[in-house]
Formats: C-alpha cells, sequence, structure tokens
C-alpha cells in the first residue's frame, strides 16, 4: 500500500464521518426542538421546588445544546468539509 493509499483512505473515511456528524446533528437537533417543546408545554402547570432543582440542570443544559447547534455542530462541519477539500485536492487535483 503506498502513502496514497492511506490518504484516500483517510480521505473515505472523513467524508463518512462527516456524514455521520451532519445525521447526528440533525437529530440532536429535532430532539432539542421536541424537548423544549415539552417543557414549554409543561412549565406554566409545575412551580414548585423540585421546579427550581430541575431549572438549576435545565438552564446550563439548553445553553449548552444552543451553542452546539449553533456555532459548535456548524464548526465541526465546515472544518471537515475544508479538510476533506485539501485532501481531495491533493488526491485528484483540481
Amino acid at each position: 500500500m503506498s502513502s496514497g493509499d492511506g490518504i484516500e483512505e483517510t480521505f473515505h473515511s472523513m467524508q463518512d464521518f462527516r456524514q455521520l456528524l451532519s445525521q447526528f446533528n440533525d437529530s440532536l437537533r429535532s430532539s432539542v426542538k421536541d424537548l423544549e417543546n415539552q417543557h414549554d408545554s409543561v412549565s406554566p402547570l409545575w412551580q414548585d421546588q423540585w421546579r427550581k432543582d430541575y431549572d438549576m440542570i435545565w438552564l446550563p443544559f439548553e445553553e449548552t445544546m444552543k451553542r452546539y447547534l449553533s456555532r459548535g455542530g456548524p464548526n465541526y462541519i465546515e472544518f471537515l468539509d475544508l479538510k476533506s477539500e485539501a485532501m481531495r485536492r491533493y488526491l485528484f487535483g483540481d
């Protein structure tokens, strides 16, 4: 196996990973949206101490998901696209 074969295998693995990551991001986005909708539907009905305890967990989780879905996930995809394009040019030319 030549070094080009290893790079080509890496290129294809990166393409596969990018597709899986994109599917994961889409699935996560849908799941978080469903969870937010459920949360919003019970929110007005639930106003006790457990709610306050729950919010201490929910709010950081919600912020983390929003940050990943708006910046982190797209940035990872963009990074993989840039690296894949560089590898494609190296392997197959322009």
